[in-house]
């Protein structure tokens, strides 16, 4: 895999859209100072082939990679496989709470590696898809790039120096031999599990342990044993039906004939036949009598009805009698009032001279007051002069008083008041009279305006005599006429029930007929006299004579019958006793039921038992097998469970990756030294440097400079980096790019001199590398170096060639 192009926004510290062309940069060095964002670069590569970064620990963690404040980071690498070339691209997305999900994922192959290139075949659309594909694209797993692609050093620098026992456990997490504990833990389980199915199989062969050839046999013999029984019922049987079809009929015979022998001693006459016929011509002459009457009453009501003129509105009629009854009772009122009238009138005439002679009275009895009255003021002027003095009338002196009568006036004023009270009694019986008067007035008004209103409705009416004759005529004819509908109604009523009891008689009569035909048909096989049809009572005395005459010869037949019934009887039990025999030479017992249902029954349960016995055989056969199957089984995972153990093949292994590690690593350091170093290992397996250029000289990994350190753990990471893709992809994978994110910062000027020419003779190799380092001297030494610079708004990369 050699990286063509990268593009990064929002992700770490590069917030705005980043691109980055490592077209044509072999060697290259990612420079700048600590925190500007150099290892991120090589976050975002791993990120857009993998979705995961090493460093965070955990590969579903991918929220630290959007930039703070950004809700999204997106990712695009365009790499090159050979000769086709390729574009991964992932989006990562805030969710709430801090989370972030890759919401956006797709692989896609290019038609070509330069800038321009566009998409001919997307290969994935989903996070976990373009992972899938890249991984086989590439050949190599997650954690395996982060151990052959971009190299461990610090690692190796302290595998170099390690102890044997600390620098084996390095190497088996570093080659990933981990798995082989994980096989052991495997082989450890699937024994387990063997031995468990191998248990299980031993309980399920315990209970198939009745299932024996010996058993079969048995079995096999008994339901041959039960066919032939079979056989025999079903021989026997024909005559056992002849038999049973003998008896049956014979006793069928008997049957009949005791029926028929019991149906004549039953025949009688019946009681109620001759009544019957009584009873009939009775009600018959009683019909006779009951429609003569009804015809009667017939006649009866055709007259009636005739007398009856229906055109007479007797309601009119009704009304002209009361009009005409009514104006003689008014007629009669109006002569009363007129009486009345004239004596009212000579009362009010007497009354108003009462009142003129009262009044006249009245006024005299007045007129002789007021002169009392006159007479009295005299007197009372009389009583106030004094003889001498002057007189207060006429200013003369009185000479002598004059003498006065001082009861007048209350006598007069006595009188008068009676004459008032008999004119207002005078007066009181004018307005009575006159009342009485005006009421009998107003009353004669009202009679004679009624009269005038009856006289115009009885205009044109005959006299109250004749109309009341016409009207009680009518009122006969009307009764005359509901009295024979009555009487007609009752008639025919009469008829209808007698006629209907003498159908229910007659009805009755026929059921005996029905009866006695019934009863003489059962008998018809046995030729009985035939009914002459008159008089059921003579048809059944013929009958029963008859019957009392053939009894006693189906008596005698009857028990002929019944003797060939039992004699077929015992000849079937004699047939059943030899087939009970049979059954019970085979250990059958019948319990009241029939030989061959029971044989039947057992034979079948016999040969389903030995099919169950054929298939229990059969199963047991293959669970034999499967045991010896989890047998060997159990036993091969053990067996490997013991070699793959840490003292076995896991030590082997190790042994032998340890040595084709040195082996690579001496290639590698011969290449990158110029042939100066080769490694070797003591015999405390430590590591050891042959010096070439100093005699051969052996020293300790302690013993190196921090040059010689480098370029030996490099050498070591490079070895371990091919032999892991070898084991990989079955050495199908070929290591284009590496890249190197170790410090630099403590090498002196040798050292960095040292490392720059082992760099270059490392990308002599063909191979893409890229330096990660803050040390402007190492980066300057290279062709190409990105140079990454941290500013207010997110980091930047500027490419730089010399």
């Amino acid at each position: 895999m050699r990286p063509l192009e990268l593009e990064v926004e929002g992700f770490t510290a590069f917030r705005d859209r980043t691109t980055v062309d490592f077209r044509g940069a072999d060697l290259f060095a990612l420079s700048g100072p600590t925190g500007a964002g150099k290892s991120s670069v090589i976050d975002a590569l791993t990120f857009a082939l993998y979705g995961s970064v090493a460093r965070y620990g955990d590969r579903r963690l991918v929220a630290p990679l959007v930039s703070q404040g950004k809700v999204e980071a997106r990712v695009r690498l365009d790499f090159a496989l050979g000769a086709e070339a390729y574009r991964v691209a992932r989006v990562v997305r805030m969710t709430g709470r801090g989370g972030a999900t890759t919401k956006e994922a797709r692989l896609e192959r290019l038609d070509g590696v330069g800038p321009d290139a566009g998409s001919v075949e997307n290969l994935a659309g989903d996070a976990d898809g373009v992972t899938a594909a890249v991984a086989g694209l590439l050949g190599l797993s997650f954690e395996h790039f982060n151990t052959c692609v971009v190299l461990p050093q610090g690692e190796f620098a302290r595998f170099l120096h390690e102890k044997p026992a600390e620098r084996q456990d390095l190497l088996v997490e570093l080659l990933g031999l981990g798995v082989y504990e994980q096989m052991r833990a495997l082989a450890n389980q699937r024994a387990r599990a063997a031995a468990v199915e191998r248990d299980l199989l031993d309980r399920r062969l315990a209970d198939l342990a009745h299932a024996t050839v010996d058993a079969r046999k048995a079995l096999a013999g008994r339901v041959k044993l039960l066919a032939n029984l079979v056989d025999k019922i079903e021989e026997a049987q024909p005559e056992l039906d002849r038999l049973a079809g003998d008896a049956e009929a014979a006793r069928s015979e008997a049957a009949g004939l005791t029926d028929q022998a019991g149906r004549l001693a039953g025949l009688a006459v019946p009681a109620d036949v001759a009544e019957m016929g009584t009873k009939l011509a009775s009600v018959r002459d009683e019909v006779d009598r009951r429609r003569t009457e009804a015809d009667l009453a017939a006649a009866v009501l055709a007259e009636a009805e005739a007398a009856h003129d229906p055109d007479v509105d007797r309601t009119a009629l009704e009304l002209a009698v009361r009009d005409l009854e009514e104006r003689e009772a008014v007629a009669a009122r109006l002569l009363r009032g007129e009486a009345r009238q004239v004596e009212a009138r000579t009362a009010a005439g007497e009354a108003r001279e009462a009142v003129d002679a009262t009044a006249a009275a009245l006024r005299a009895a007045e007129e002789a007051l007021e002169a009392a009255r006159r007479d009295d003021l005299a007197g009372a002027l009389v009583a106030t002069l004094t003889v001498g003095e002057p007189c207060p009338v006429c200013r003369q002196p009185v000479g002598h008083l004059p003498e006065h009568d001082a009861l007048g006036v209350a006598d007069a004023t006595a009188a008068r008041a009676r004459a008032a009270e008999d004119a207002s009694a005078a007066q009181l019986r004018l307005t009575e009279a006159q009342r009485a008067l005006d009421k009998i007035e107003v009353t004669l008004a009202g009679v004679r305006e009624q009269l005038a209103d009856l006289d115009a409705r009885v205009d044109g009416q005959p006299p109250l005599a004749a109309a009341r004759a016409r009207l009680e005529a009518l009122v006969r004819a009307e009764q005359d006429l509901v009295n024979a509908r009555a009487a007609d109604r009752e008639a025919r009523a009469n008829l209808d029930r007698l006629t209907t009891s003498q159908d229910r008689l007659a009805e009755r009569e026929r059921e005996q007929r029905r009866d006695f035909d019934r009863r003489r048909d059962e008998l018809a096989a046995l030729g009985p006299p035939p009914a002459q049809g008159d008089r059921l009572a003579d048809d059944w005395t013929a009958l029963v004579a008859w019957a009392d005459e053939q009894r006693p010869a189906l008596d005698e037949q009857a028990a002929a019958a019944a003797a060939r019934a039992v004699a077929a009887d015992e000849q079937r039990v004699e047939v059943v006793t030899r087939i009970e025999d049979f059954c019970r030479s085979v250990d059958l017992e019948l319990e009241g039921r029939a030989p061959l249902t029971v044989a039947v029954e057992e034979r079948t349960r016999a040969e389903g038992q030995l099919a169950t016995l054929d298939d229990e055989l059969a199963r047991r056969s293959q669970l034999d097998a499967e045991r010896g199957t989890a047998d060997r089984a159990e036993a091969l995972a053990r067996t490997l469970a013991q070699h793959l153990k840490a003292d076995r093949f896991e030590h082997w292994i190790l042994d032998e990756a340890h040595d084709r590690l040195l082996d690579g690593a001496t290639r590698q350091l011969g290449a990158l030294a110029g042939g100066s170093y080769s490694l070797a290992v003591d015999d405390k397996r430590q590591f050891t440097v042959v010096d070439h250029a100093n005699a051969d000289t052996v020293r300790l990994a302690r013993t190196l400079s921090g040059g010689e350190t480098f370029l030996v753990s490099l050498a070591l990471a490079l070895a371990l980096a091919d032999q892991i893709a070898e084991l990989a992809a079955g050495g199908a994978v070929r290591l284009e790019s590496l890249f190197l994110d170790e410090g630099f910062g403590s090498l002196d000027a040798d050292t960095l001199e040292t490392v720059a020419t082992a760099l270059e003779e490392l990308g002599a190799q063909g191979r893409v590398v890229g330096v990660v380092t803050h040390v402007r001297e190492l980066a300057e030494r290279l062709p190409v170096r990105y140079e990454v610079r941290k500013g207010p708004a997110g980091s930047a990369i500027e490419r730089v060639e010399d």
